[in-house]
């Protein structure tokens, strides 16, 4: 995972998201799927990476969740908010 900043930084070195985030971290699967993820350019290539590595993919939706859509940041002054939260 690459070095986070910013609000990030500021979520995942306070209570917010470490939990999930040390998660993350200790499990392959999860590193995996976010590398695979990270290098597509497309739907079919993130759906590809999702049936890869399913465990990976609920880890780390368990992570984006709370790092970017949920509803509160109490010691981070800017929210990470991100698009994706607001889809259907």
């Amino acid at each position: 995972m690459s070095e986070p900043s910013g609000c990030l930084e500021c979520a995942l070195q306070g209570d917010e998201c470490e939990e999930e985030y040390a998660l993350c971290l200790q499990d392959p699967t999860c590193l995996a799927y976010e590398q695979c993820s990270q290098s597509c350019n497309d739907v079919a290539c993130t759906q590809r990476c999702n049936e890869t590595y399913p465990d990976g993919a609920a880890t780390y939706g368990t992570l984006f969740y709370c790092l970017n859509c949920a509803p509160t940041r109490v010691r981070c002054s800017v929210p990470c908010m991100n698009a994706l939260c607001t889809l259907p």
